[in-house]
């Protein structure tokens, strides 16, 4: 074994092994995310959406984005109370939804839906099998 594969596999399981005690010890309320040799901690209610592209997962707050080393599928079954699913690339904390719109997207059979989050002017798809969720979400909110 290459010393440099070592180092990099023990850094993943330390990486790991601090998320998950950082979870446990704040009772889900912190993310812990490792980049570029700094560690940040970013409180759940500061996540306006997780997204997923390709390996990884964009962390979106107010202020800036992170890149978290998980799947979208654990961290909604993690925090169900917290987010709700739009697509199926994106998960969006239910304080965030703001209001939900159409947008024409050129194909004359019909019509996309996008959702607005609070402090961001950019929007996220909502999938057709979201819909409802995500209407029941924002009606709740």
């Amino acid at each position: 074994v290459r010393l440099e594969r070592l180092q990099a596999a023990l850094q993943k399981v330390q990486r790991t092994l601090q998320q998950r005690v950082a979870t446990e010890a704040d009772d889900g309320q912190v993310l812990i995310i490792q980049e570029r040799h700094k560690t940040h901690r970013v409180a759940l209610r500061d996540v306006l959406y997780f997204k997923a592209e390709l390996k990884y997962v964009t962390v979106r707050t107010a202020a800036r984005s992170y890149i978290l080393d998980e799947s979208l599928s654990d961290l909604e079954s993690r925090y169900p109370d917290h987010f709700v699913r739009v697509h199926r690339n994106a998960i969006v904390a239910r304080t965030a939804l703001r209001a939900l719109e159409a947008a024409s997207d050129g194909v004359a059979d019909g019509e996309t839906w996008v959702v607005r989050l609070a402090g961001l002017d950019e929007t996220l798809a909502v999938s057709r099998r979201q819909l409802a969720q995500v209407r029941e979400a924002l009606a709740q909110h």
